[in-house]
């Protein structure tokens, strides 16, 4: 790396009109306030903050996080509530066994569980329903 004395030997020899010399000494005395300014900081400090900081913003995100998943758990049972419900008002008891229907059905669209029980005889109540108001209708 070339010293002060190389570089100011270096500009002195370029013809110009500008000060060179005044240039880099303002240059050198620029760079040794900079180089006493980096020293003076105190790196185990500001990284300790910037730690704190981090540690900080984690704990919000799990706080908000955790509401969010409380939140949902909430719905869930509201919505699980909502449903049971339902269906003590239609008179279907969820600890009955539930038959399956004479009408075979093919495997893959078989329910696996109450829930879905449930929701394909209401489907076909509805459906029979209908047609047997479609069929009152026809003989109108």
């Amino acid at each position: 790396m070339a010293d002060a004395r190389e570089v100011r030997a270096a500009a002195n020899s370029a013809p110009s009109g500008r000060d060179y010399r005044s240039e880099i000494d303002l240059l050198l005395a620029k760079a040794d306030e900079l180089r006493e300014e980096a020293e003076a900081m105190d790196m185990a400090s500001a990284a300790n903050e910037c730690l704190e900081r981090g540690i900080k913003h984690s704990l919000t995100a799990q706080e908000l996080g955790e509401t969010s998943a409380a939140s949902a758990s909430e719905k869930i049972a509201s919505q699980q509530d909502r449903f049971k419900t339902s269906l003590i008002v239609d008179g279907i008891d969820l600890d009955d066994e539930l038959v399956e229907s004479a009408a075979p059905r093919p495997v893959a669209v078989r329910p696996v569980n109450k829930y879905s029980q449930i929701m394909n005889s209401r489907k076909e109540q509805q459906l029979q329903g209908s047609s047997q108001v479609n069929s009152t209708d026809s003989t109108r």
